[in-house]
Order: structure tokens, then C-alpha cells, then sequence
């Protein structure tokens, strides 16, 4: 997890893409952690976030395995956008 949080935290130095960043520990249905991402640059932002960590050599095939990545709208989960998930059989949103 420390490379995760390593390679975010390096994205979301890029203020043009990142208005805030948060990760959030949730022990809701067994522990996991939140990255959390506000942009109003949601596809240059998405597609750096490939960039840097599906893709990255150390990581990205272990987070592939065990992730998902959602972009939640103005009404939270009401009107969100699956963007990835690691079970590759479920349709996933375009942005």
C-alpha cells in the first residue's frame, strides 16, 4: 500500500488535476482504503491515474487483481460512474 499512496500522493501534486486528495481507511464489510481524488478534470485526471498505477510495473498488475475505481457525481453514489473493476465481466461506464 505504501507504493499506492506513494504514486497518489505524487498525482495529486499536479494542482491543474487535483482541487483535493484524501485516503481514507473504511472498515465497512472487512477493512479497505479510499483514494480520493476531487478534479473538475475528470478524463485528463482518470487517464493519468492508468497511467500511474494500473500500468505501473511493481503494482499495477497486483492492483488490477483487487480494485475498483468510481467517480462519484454531485449525488454521491446515486449517480456514479464505475470506471474499473477488478471483476472484468461487469460493464463499465464511459466518461
Amino acid at each position: 500500500m505504501a507504493r499506492v499512496r506513494a504514486l497518489c500522493q505524487r498525482v495529486a501534486e499536479d494542482k491543474k488535476l487535483v482541487n483535493r486528495f484524501a485516503v481514507v481507511e473504511v472498515e465497512e464489510e472487512g477493512t479497505h482504503t479510499d483514494v480520493v481524488f476531487e478534479t473538475t478534470e475528470l478524463q485528463p485526471l482518470w487517464r493519468l491515474l492508468q497511467d500511474t498505477l494500473y500500468k505501473d510495473e511493481k503494482i499495477g498488475s497486483d492492483l488490477s487483481k483487487a480494485s475498483i475505481a468510481v467517480c462519484e457525481g454531485t449525488d454521491g453514489w446515486n449517480d456514479y460512474l464505475l470506471l474499473y473493476h477488478y471483476d472484468l465481466s461487469l460493464e463499465l461506464d464511459n466518461l
